[in-house]
């Protein structure tokens, strides 16, 4: 339980997907935490394609036909699925729960086996304080217990911490990004090889839907007007955060806060 009296100097525990995918907690377990499907539709041979069908690698395909049409298209068209596309992407999260019955309380604190709970007052200064210890984390140890960078990004380009907060969808709808190429190059060129779904890492499977789940996200990326997110190479940290004006030890109605990934 936070010392409501010193809440200047609290040290707070931020985990990532890697986490919640490798924890031997079952509770909190979820092996595709932050997975990515793709569902890409090739239309000619090139030979990317054939060299990823004969090593067998990630992208595997549904079905492949050697008949081409006369402008030199398959017959029917090449169809992949990846259930691992980019699987090794992974980005920080702190998840809670938002509730609109105190009563509900009691039944999550029991899920998880918890003796004390907080509630945040107010979202946008909390993900703030978030977003600046981890900055200067980030400053002050770069690299990793491995000794590696903390963020795998190019040296050459300059990163910034970028985040957004939301509710969790809970639904066991299938995980895909449909893309249509004309050749499996063609797509590994593009910007749609490196493209986010953010409204996946909101969606989760039914079976967690007791947890009522709110989370923040943070994530380095080479700027808000640009595409470019790098993936991060921990999988939890510790940091020293001001949660002053940000958490109370009574409920708090939240209604009028924007907590949509609209921030």
């Amino acid at each position: 339980m936070p010392d409501f009296d010193n809440l200047g100097d609290y040290n707070i525990r931020l985990g990532s997907f890697l986490d919640y995918k490798k924890t031997e907690d079952l509770k909190r377990q979820d092996r595709s935490e932050g997975q990515r499907g793709l569902h890409l539709t090739i239309k000619r041979p090139c030979e990317k394609l054939a060299e990823f069908i004969k090593k067998e690698q990630i992208l595997a395909p549904e079905y492949t036909s050697n008949e081409l049409d006369e402008d030199g298209n398959f017959i029917p068209e090449v169809n992949i699925l990846s259930h691992e596309h980019l699987d090794n992407f992974n980005a920080w999260i702190f998840c809670c729960s938002i509730i609109d019955d105190l009563n509900d309380i009691e039944e999550i604190r029991n899920r998880f086996d918890v003796d004390s709970y907080y509630f945040i007052s107010d979202i946008n200064k909390f993900i703030n304080e978030f977003q600046g210890s981890l900055g200067k984390n980030l400053q002050k140890c770069p690299n990793n217990k491995k000794g590696m960078p903390r963020i795998k990004y190019p040296k050459s380009k300059k990163v910034y911490l970028d985040g957004f907060y939301s509710p969790v969808n809970y639904s066991n709808d299938s995980k895909y990004m449909n893309f249509i190429y004309n050749t499996l190059e063609d797509f590994l060129a593009s910007k749609d090889n490196r493209t986010i779904d953010k409204n996946l890492w909101l969606r989760k499977g039914k079976k967690f839907e007791d947890e009522k789940e709110f989370r923040f996200m943070l994530y380095p990326t080479s700027g808000r007007s640009e595409d470019a997110h790098y993936s991060i190479d921990e999988e939890y940290c510790f940091l020293n955060i001001n949660l002053n004006e940000c958490i109370s030890a009574t409920p708090i109605d939240i209604s009028h806060q924007k907590t949509g990934a609209e921030e």
